[in-house]
């Protein structure tokens, strides 16, 4: 097995916005977060560098996309049922890159904590805070990749992730197995979701022809998505 690239990255460095959790909290419009909410989203941020723990990994396979109904992407003897929208985005590329990113143990614990306390709103700001902290961690890392893939000629796709665009979440499993068992320690409950809870997987397609898209929001069933309807 290929060993994953690996990478640690520091909260202070994802540049995060507190208008851009005011806005995934539901507050699209500047000044319209009440200020007690303002304040607890303020502190959460503050106390968030303590909390993370942002580590990721990748691994790069060279990819059989399947013409059978153009819905499988087959890599490392894997057959991947992606569906039609994510294999179609993969269908001209040479190479896959598989990731996992995870913000680690102690953000979702302290929201666990607060929640168990009662402090429903902060718990909730926390979750969606470490929602916001892992998908930018993996925009850092997707950019990491498609510099080092650049110095080769390559271009990459955006990233995709089971349970969304028809790719089941059951499909988890099968994208572990291309990683050594408890990398990074996350790990798989018996119905696929992800420990710890702020941790994201998915592939990402590379080769010449390939293209980075807009997100298709029109074609996606999924509506809780932090990039639904992203400009």
């Amino acid at each position: 097995m290929q060993e994953p690239l690996t990478y640690n990255l520091n909260y202070e460095d994802l540049d995060i916005k507190q208008e851009k959790l005011e806005y995934l909290m539901g507050y699209s419009q500047p000044g319209s977060c009440p200020e007690p909410i303002v304040e607890m989203i303020f502190d959460v941020l503050m106390r968030a560098p303590k909390l993370c723990d942002i580590k990721a990994g990748i691994v790069i396979t060279d990819p059989v996309v399947s013409d059978r109904d153009g819905r499988v992407l087959i890599s490392r003897d894997q057959v991947f049922q992606t569906g039609k929208i994510i294999t179609n985005h993969l269908k001209y590329s040479e190479k896959a890159a598989w990731y996992l990113c995870t913000v680690g143990e102690k953000l979702p614990g302290y929201s666990r904590i607060l929640m168990e306390q009662g402090d429903f709103m902060e718990g909730y700001v926390v979750d969606v805070a470490g929602n916001l902290i892992v998908e930018t961690a993996m925009d850092k890392i997707q950019s990491i990749l498609e510099a080092k893939m650049a110095e080769e000629g390559m271009k990459i796709t955006n990233r995709y992730s089971p349970g969304y665009c028809e790719w089941d979440i059951i499909e988890q499993k099968k994208l572990f197995s291309l990683f050594p068992e408890k990398f990074l320690g996350v790990h798989l409950t018996e119905s696929s979701l992800m420990q710890p809870i702020k941790t994201v997987s998915g592939v990402i397609g590379i080769g010449k022809k390939v293209k980075n898209n807009p997100y298709t929001c029109n074609y996606c069933t999924q509506q809780n998505c932090l990039y639904r309807d992203k400009k």
